[in-house]
């Protein structure tokens, strides 16, 4: 997560999912906040305002009174945008935030990551449910299914390792992963190898794919202690923010039995 990219569709996305779905649980987001890269923001055309017509449009068709809170924040300085923009919203009955630099000019050595971590887990010991904002998410090569060590990446701060995932798993009910859909690779292959590794590291436990639909290539990997199917459908399905696969909704619901 940059500052830069705050207020975006994918935000808007995950504040959907996570009001419908664990508003009664206490939460934890884990921001994975690395330094803004000195390029062109390209981004701007996925804020959720009303300058961006079409996603302003869809964004309050799903829920208003988020899409209007997004679009107020945008309103603000609207050419600066940082964290602090989506923490101030008021979408969220209980929630903690973790917002440590976790690389860059912030940073303090080489075991950084280690303290950062270490603070990160402390600062949401409370919490039931864990939301994790990296970047691109599991460092995993999907053309050839390996999971690569966060060593061997050019830019591991996009990345949340599994280690990391099972710290913080560790306790919780459920963990929330946000992933970016890489080039080149078709969708349901990523979801397979995803799967099959998710097996692998955590054994019994359960497993679902939210496939983000319009305008951002996202998904979210949920990992489970319990059985999520029916609050998916209660919460979501009900509320016809999600359809179970093939059918397309904001979200796509996406189940490990169908690999």
């Amino acid at each position: 997560m940059e500052n830069k990219y705050a207020c975006d569709f994918s935000d808007f996305a995950k504040f959907v999912l996570l009001k419908y779905l664990f508003n009664d649980k206490n939460i934890g987001i884990v921001w994975y906040l690395t330094p803004d890269k000195n390029e062109p923001d390209y981004y701007h055309k996925y804020k959720v305002y009303f300058k961006n017509s079409q996603i302003f449009e869809y964004a309050l068709n799903i829920d208003k009174s988020i899409a209007m809170q997004f679009n107020l924040q945008c309103k603000k300085e609207p050419d600066k945008f940082y964290i602090g923009k989506l923490e101030s919203m008021q979408i969220l009955d209980s929630v903690t935030f973790f917002n440590n630099c976790i690389v860059g000019a912030y940073a303090d050595g080489k075991d950084y990551r280690k303290i950062w971590l270490s603070k990160a887990l402390d600062k949401i010991k409370d919490c039931e449910v864990i939301y994790l904002d990296p970047d691109y998410g599991v460092p995993i090569d999907y053309r050839i299914s390996v999971l690569k060590p966060l060593n061997k990446l050019s830019n591991p701060e996009k990345y949340a390792s599994i280690e990391e995932i099972k710290e913080f798993f560790l306790g919780k009910d459920v963990l929330i992963l946000h992933n970016r859909y890489p080039v080149g690779v078709e969708h349901n292959k990523i979801h397979s190898h995803l799967f099959i590794r998710m097996r692998k590291e955590f054994p019994k436990r359960f497993f679902y794919i939210i496939k983000l639909n319009p305008f951002m290539p996202r998904f979210f990997l949920i990992i489970s202690r319990y059985n999520l199917i029916k609050r998916l459908k209660n919460f979501l399905i009900q509320n016809n923010i999600c359809k179970i696969e093939p059918f397309k909704g904001l979200f796509t619901l996406i189940l490990p039995e169908n690999f």
